[in-house]
């Protein structure tokens, strides 16, 4: 269909092209962008839930049980003179 329309002065067309290329690639990328975002988003609504319910369900929860969700949830404790810092395997 190019050769129909293009002739070999005139290089419009395909600058052209080019230019819709570049556009279609722009909103590919901005695409993908948004899937990851909405991906991050319901990561992190998700542990949100299972926080709140692990949070109404904590009293009535053995020591055991609560001593295994405290293992998922943190990933190290560290020790710092008068400071306790705790980092968790949700960030």
């Amino acid at each position: 269909m190019y050769n129909l329309y293009a002739s070999k002065d005139d290089n419009l067309l395909l600058q052209t092209i080019e230019e819709n290329k570049a556009e279609l690639n722009s909103i590919i990328k901005a695409i993908n962008d948004e899937e990851k975002s909405n991906s991050a988003i319901e990561e992190i609504n998700h542990k949100q839930e299972v926080i709140t319910n692990l949070v109404s369900a904590w009293p009535s929860m053995t020591i055991k049980e609560k001593q295994q969700a405290l293992r998922i949830c943190i990933d190290r404790i560290v020790l710092n003179n008068n400071e306790v810092n705790i980092e968790y395997t949700f960030n």
